[in-house]
């Protein structure tokens, strides 16, 4: 018996070359034989796929619906096939060789034309889980060279596999297309001609290559010096590290802080006073949050207001984009319905002054005559 173990494309794969004790040797040799393949099936664990090939000098026959044997392999059975069977069977493995169908030519191993004997005698044998691919196994008889056996071949498909390195080569890519995407200048500044100048003096320094050999390799180039240029002339952005609740400051958080200490106070205690102290701050906080927020929202209407229809009217389309819809999916801004645009219009345009109280229905009435 010969061992290999080696990794291939990420698979632990254990083969095991064998040639088998002949028919004729004694019943100690063969057990002995045996003993060893056994043990040798063993050591490989489950961990690692496992192949065995080679002359086992045994007849195996052939069987319907059997897990370890195909119904494609030959009528004779002898007592090394017979003890080969047993041991597939209970180590859990499968004979290829019967599972294919071929030509007489193509299925026999061994040929010994003197005597016009052929028969089956070279197995290709996996486990029956294996998620090694055997897609055929078949005899050729073009390369015999001083031998009566005949070439077998088994053509064994390995599935793709990932493998740390490969997990790692993609997660590198990945962090690198990202930080690319990521990547924001300032380019507001470009109003600024002395920076605008600045950053056309910095491109043109850099785009000084010539002879490229095709298209990516010339877009490729241009999007560094392109880039170079924008980080030296613009400056980047921070970075946006996550969605950020609009409605905070550091002051809400520290109330949030001694409200959860409270809570914490009160589980542990199950006062009543405590519970009065914890309900307290919690109101608190509503109280924080909801002038926050109108105070922000009024200085951030007048900021659009003043943003719309002037240079920065980007700034204040991205501001409500944002805003309108989360990353989640949940609007953060409350629409309003129509039953109340109506109202709102009907006080906005309805005079209510006294001193012209009744002339809307005046002019009603003279508009319809």
């Amino acid at each position: 018996m010969l061992r290999l173990d080696m990794n291939m494309w990420g698979y632990k794969l254990t083969i095991i070359g064998i040639y088998a004790p002949n028919e004729d040797n004694g019943a100690t040799v063969k057990d002995e034989f045996f003993t060893n393949l056994n043990e040798e099936i063993v050591k490989s664990g489950s961990g690692r796929k496992l192949i065995l090939m080679g002359d086992m000098n045994g007849r195996t026959g052939r069987k319907t619906g059997d897990t370890v044997l195909g119904n494609f392999g030959e009528d004779r059975v002898n007592d090394n096939g017979e003890t080969l069977t047993d041991l597939c069977a209970q180590t859990s493995l499968k004979i290829w060789n019967g599972f294919f169908n071929h030509k007489s030519i193509h299925k026999y191993t061994w040929e010994q034309h003197t005597k016009n004997l052929k028969t089956i005698i070279d197995y290709v044998i996996t486990k029956q889980d294996s998620k090694l691919k055997i897609q055929d196994v078949r005899a050729y008889r073009g390369p015999n060279c001083g031998t009566d056996h005949k070439l077998l071949v088994a053509k064994i498909l390995l599935p793709y596999m990932c493998t740390t390195k490969d997990k790692h080569k993609e997660t590198k890519e990945k962090n690198v297309k990202m930080a690319d995407k990521g990547r924001k200048y300032n380019i507001e500044s470009l109003q600024n001609e002395s920076t605008k100048f600045l950053y056309q003096q910095r491109l043109n320094g850099k785009l000084n290559q010539n002879g490229f050999t095709d298209r990516e390799e010339k877009y490729n180039y241009l999007k560094k010096c392109i880039r170079e240029a924008a980080k030296e002339a613009l400056g980047e952005k921070e970075a946006n590290k996550g969605r950020k609740t609009i409605f905070w400051n550091e002051e809400i958080g520290k109330e949030r802080q001694n409200k959860k200490q409270l809570f914490l106070k009160w589980l542990s205690t199950k006062d009543n006073n405590d519970k009065v102290q914890y309900k307290k701050a919690q109101a608190k906080i509503r109280r924080m949050v909801t002038n926050y927020r109108n105070e922000f929202w009024d200085k951030k209407c007048l900021e659009i207001q003043s943003y719309l229809g002037s240079m920065k009217s980007s700034e204040s389309w991205k501001f409500i984009r944002n805003t309108r819809v989360s990353n989640s999916g949940n609007s953060q801004l409350n629409l309003i319905s129509a039953d109340t645009w109506e109202k709102y219009y009907y006080r906005l345009l309805v005079e209510d002054r006294k001193e012209f109280l009744g002339q809307n229905e005046r002019l009603l009435e003279k508009r319809y005559r």
